[in-house]
């Protein structure tokens, strides 16, 4: 096993990507998992890690990019995109080209199932093979109306009126950018984002997709949230294997915690033929 930093050049900029590679097997294949937005990315770095340290023991090599402006990739939040996230993970396939795969796997964590299938949605030409979803946001808006609260929550305006989250959206819609939890949020990335809404845009591209929610309890069924859009990919005849799994919310968590079940899981249906 060999974890292998580095740098790639995007239309945005340099992204930093860390590769986990299997020395002793090579596949044809590649998996590149999608880390969610804000805070709740670096409070599931681990969680990724050990899923991609997984991923390589089972011979897929496993790719976690910063996208341009987040980790330590080169820009600032406050000039990210959607245009520019999306030339980021052209560049990432790219270059998986290059080094040989011929299949693109993907795995995305909550906010970045936003950003994976709105870019599958507008890149069609894209095949991909497996799609995992850990604990997907079912809306763009669902993600900014949970980043809002953090500014809510903390009072970082400073000013004398009362905030509120329509006021904060009203804002961002007008063209001005907003600070919230120390991120700078450009009212372009907000209200862009705040429009993708999943159940309108099946991963129809990929050749199987598995859903799994985190419950906090044995007997939880699929979140409501996710049954819906389920249910609506499914009237429209794309398949999708949903489930559950015990585990905590690590990516919300205090302290940094794992959900090994999750991890069990998905190995089981990336190594299940077809």
């Amino acid at each position: 096993m060999k974890t292998i930093p580095f740098f790639l050049k995007s239309l945005s900029g340099r992204i930093f990507i860390t590769s986990f590679q299997n020395t002793s097997e090579r596949s044809d294949s590649v998996f590149i998992l999608i880390p969610p937005i804000g805070e709740e990315m670096n409070k599931s770095r681990r969680m990724l890690a050990l899923m991609a340290n997984q991923l390589a023991e089972t011979g897929f090599n496993a790719l976690i990019p910063d996208f341009y402006g987040t980790g330590d990739s080169e820009g600032d939040f406050s000039e990210a995109n959607l245009t520019l996230w999306h030339s980021d993970l052209d560049s990432l396939i790219g270059w998986c080209g290059d080094e040989g795969y011929t299949k693109i796997n993907f795995l995305a964590l909550r906010s970045g199932a936003v950003i994976l299938l709105d870019y599958l949605y507008q890149h069609h030409t894209t095949e991909v093979g497996k799609i995992v979803l850990w604990h997907p946001m079912s809306t763009g808006d669902s993600w900014l109306t949970q980043f809002l609260r953090l500014r809510l929550a903390g009072g970082f305006s400073g000013n004398i009126e009362k905030e509120t989250l329509k006021g904060l959206k009203t804002q961002l819609q007008d063209g001005e950018s907003l600070e919230v939890a120390g991120y700078e949020l450009s009212a372009q990335f907000a209200n862009a984002i705040r429009e993708i809404n999943i159940a309108e845009i099946p991963p129809t591209s990929c050749e199987k997709l598995l859903w799994i929610d985190v419950v906090a309890t044995e007997g939880k069924p699929i979140l409501p949230a996710s049954k819906k859009v389920i249910d609506h990919w499914e009237d429209s005849s794309f398949s999708v294997d949903a489930t559950v799994v015990v585990g905590p919310a690590f990516w919300s968590a205090v302290e940094i915690v794992d959900a090994d079940a999750l991890i069990d899981v998905t190995q089981a249906f990336v190594r299940a033929e077809g």
